[in-house]
């Protein structure tokens, strides 16, 4: 990274009160600090990286220690593969691994699958379940044929 982008990107950076350097200006839709770097936008933890560490080889993946997809400080990155990335994602239950109630956008408790389940079981109405609970009858539909909420 020349003088002049270097200039541009470390004040984007927040060091304070965290062992993470948090990115502060723009980020894409999943968390991840973006920056212009030589004619295109960039990961800006890929780009920490590069500045700080060495080059990333072989289309590989640069990944977090931390977990925190803000974070751009070298110390918590690390290279590894898609694969290792996805591993990683499973290993520390991120991603699309996260189920019922655990997920980041569960509109329904265990309980309420519980009381669902139990309604159904008893001919309940799905539509009537589904306006009590704030959900798609289709949901409720999926949990009926044990397609979710298993």
């Amino acid at each position: 990274m020349d003088e002049k982008e270097l200039k541009r990107f470390l004040p984007k950076i927040n060091k304070q009160n965290t062992t993470c350097w948090e990115w502060k200006a723009a980020l894409n839709k999943w968390g991840y600090g973006i920056f212009y770097h030589h004619n295109k936008m960039r990961g800006a933890h890929r780009v920490s990286y590069e500045h700080f560490i060495g080059n990333i080889e072989n289309d590989l993946c640069v990944l977090h220690k931390c977990d925190n997809p803000k974070c751009v400080n070298p110390n918590h990155l690390f290279l590894g593969t898609h694969q290792d990335n996805s591993d990683d994602k499973h290993q520390k239950k991120r991603g699309n691994n996260v189920k019922g109630e655990q997920h980041p956008n569960a509109k329904l408790t265990n309980e309420n699958v519980a009381e669902i389940k139990a309604s159904l079981k008893h001919r309940g109405d799905q539509a009537r379940l589904a306006r009590k609970f704030s959900v798609d009858k289709n949901v409720i539909h999926l949990i009926w044929k044990g397609i979710a909420w298993k």
